[in-house]
């Protein structure tokens, strides 16, 4: 049984406290359980069910919105147990309920593709003449869309694949805040100790029931290095610090100026956490290669990215999404959008392209250091709109809070 590492009381409200004494194990099965619940709908008194199709066809997809809710919340400070003074602590979180929205999107997008049949070759042709005006896009680039055409074989693939990814990003990330948030003094020795081979029996056992956590082995069951995350959590310190000792005063502009050098520390840090630990190992490159289904995949969609007006074709039929990042609660950004203003663009970020990087291939989300070029772009446009565009910014977070996601159709 690992170390035992401290004593707390069990609840903030006098005269029905105690002392507990709690092994990491029993730390970790804690915060890992309140994850699991906020993904679970209360079933009876004493049983909550994980959301999943398996469960009720469009749970997978409300499963994906909630996460992206969560995230939100942890940044707005919004919960019971936030703290009202420290909002932008855990900047990361902001960054990440856009990101998770996004995946909302694409999910969205591809069961659109599947249910109109747009993964079917040769389909393109006949169903465009079904819409006036498309016509008069769509002959120069039918024989670009069917060459890239998905099969539904590999629309599911990358479909179970980004959901697993979305999840395991979730149950990885989450109980370290909250773990924070509510033990700080515990953290920085508690971080080295997580591994969900030693969760108490029953946490354990419903963790490894959820859907992909058979898998959780590819993230060596929460054991690899924390390097970044502790880098990430001395910087939310840090800002934690700065923050409580002007509760109640106006900031001087050195002060605002370190804390937001410390955000972009640890959006940064925790950013190379996501990519480089979770994401490249369960989903990019699960043990150590590149999955070949998914590189197929993504190759395909670069193809259809280099051409505007292709993807422009199918937004005819059905809804499509880029390689992009939509800072906002929508899934595409209007034309209207902040029309005129030249920061509208730095609420939108995609991948290079061929013609952009002078290229013959453009960037590849499976390469890990191109994929990270691409999200520090999304994060350099994150610190900006915060400082620029702060209210507006959260007030998309609280529309993604209250499940209001705009879901675009493919104007390009």
């Amino acid at each position: 049984m690992d170390t035992k590492i401290s004593t707390n009381m069990t609840n903030p409200m006098p005269n029905s406290q105690c002392t507990a004494r709690m092994d990491y194990g029993e730390i970790w099965s804690y915060h890992q359980l309140i994850s699991m619940i906020l993904l679970s709908k209360k079933h009876t008194s004493t049983e909550h069910r994980f959301l999943d199709d398996s469960e009720q066809k469009g749970q997978t997809q409300e499963r994906i919105k909630t996460i992206a809710s969560h995230y939100a919340i942890m940044y707005l400070e919004t919960s019971k147990k936030g703290g009202k003074n420290l909002k932008g602590r855990f900047y990361w979180m902001g960054l990440a309920a856009f990101a998770a929205k996004q995946v909302y999107c694409g999910a969205l997008a591809m069961d659109d593709v599947v249910n109109k049949g747009l993964s079917k070759v040769g389909y393109y042709g006949n169903k465009l003449d079904d819409f006036t005006g498309a016509k008069a896009i769509a002959p120069k680039y039918i024989k670009h869309l069917e060459e890239n055409a998905l099969s539904d074989k590999e629309l599911d693939h990358i479909r179970e694949r980004m959901l697993l990814g979305n999840l395991f990003l979730f149950l990885d990330i989450y109980p370290y805040h909250h773990l924070y948030r509510e033990l700080p003094c515990s953290f920085f020795e508690a971080i080295n100790h997580r591994n969900s081979q030693k969760y108490v029996s029953t946490v354990k056992t419903d963790l490894y029931d959820l859907p992909h956590c058979d898998e959780l082995g590819l993230i060596k069951h929460f054991t690899y290095d924390k390097k970044h995350l502790k880098s990430a959590f001395e910087s939310i310190q840090m800002i934690e610090r700065l923050m409580k000792e002007n509760i109640g005063k106006r900031m001087n502009d050195k002060t605002i100026e370190k804390i937001r050098g410390y955000q972009q520390q640890s959006l940064l840090d925790i950013a190379n956490h996501e990519q480089r630990v979770i994401l490249q190992n369960c989903f990019y490159a699960p043990n150590g290669r590149v999955d070949p289904t998914l590189k197929k995949v993504l190759d395909k969609q670069k193809q259809l990215d280099k051409l505007k007006k292709t993807m422009a074709a199918i937004s005819w039929i059905a809804d499509v999404q880029g390689r992009q990042a939509v800072l906002t609660n929508a899934c595409q950004l209007s034309d209207d959008f902040m029309e005129g203003n030249a920061n509208r663009e730095r609420f939108y970020e995609d991948m290079k392209n061929s013609s952009e990087l002078n290229s013959t291939w453009g960037e590849n989300l499976y390469d890990v250091e191109q994929r990270m070029a691409f999200i520090t772009r999304i994060a350099e446009d994150y610190h900006f709109i915060m400082l620029n565009y702060k209210t507006k910014v959260e007030g998309y977070m609280q529309s993604i809070v209250n499940g209001e996601v705009v879901e675009g159709d493919g104007d390009f």
